[in-house]
């Protein structure tokens, strides 16, 4: 399946700055994973879903007085053959239920991010035996960085949420269960963040 990012936003290297805005309620679903017959065997994984409401990709933003609230990035469901000895698509990873940085820098000043989610695509059931296959891995349920900068400053990050996708059963075996990382933020290796006199709370990571 194909990714998904920014049903909202997309800054492709900018600079962007928001000031007194209310992004709300978008959604960045990864598509579902198709199985491909031609040239081998591709099992079809599902596609990624990150910042839903915002996706910085090697920009700089800059955000001031704004609310993010009830947006969500969903992975995409792996596929399955109709047949028990080929592999099952993957799961789709869900990342940044509200912002997705990377690269550049994300600067949030008296930012409030409440009730955002990033969840893991779910398992696929399938009449497999012999390859085991998981759901999607939920992190950063309100923020995610990789090989970014975060400054984070008297803000609120409150009942945001990250899921790893819920497991599947099949006749002979059980799929693993998505992880969960980062209820409300995520920093990846490669990047820096810091956050200062701000409030976190009620986030949670639940895996699958």
């Amino acid at each position: 399946g194909k990714d998904a990012c920014g049903a909202c936003i997309l800054n492709l290297g900018g600079t962007l700055t928001l000031l007194n805005r209310t992004v709300s309620n978008c959604v960045a679903q990864g598509g579902n994973g198709i199985p491909i017959y031609d040239m081998g065997i591709d099992p079809g994984n599902g596609g990624l879903g990150f910042g839903a409401a915002l996706c910085n990709l090697g920009g700089r933003l800059y955000l001031t007085n704004c609310t993010m609230s009830g947006n969500r990035a969903t992975g995409g469901q792996g596929s399955t053959y109709p047949t028990s000895i080929l592999p099952s698509g993957i799961s789709g990873n869900a990342m940044g239920g509200a912002i997705w940085s990377e690269g550049g820098l994300a600067q949030l000043n008296n930012v409030t991010l409440v009730a955002n989610q990033a969840v893991g695509g779910v398992a696929i059931s399938s009449l497999g035996y012999k390859y085991n296959w998981r759901a999607g891995n939920g992190q950063g349920g309100a923020l995610f960085t990789t090989n970014a900068v975060l400054l984070v400053e008297n803000s609120i990050l409150a009942s945001n949420s990250a899921s790893g996708g819920p497991a599947a059963t099949s006749i002979n075996i059980t799929s693993r269960g998505g992880v969960a990382m980062g209820g409300a933020v995520f920093v990846s290796a490669g990047s820096s963040g810091k956050i200062t006199t701000s409030r976190l709370q009620g986030n949670s990571a639940i895996g699958g």
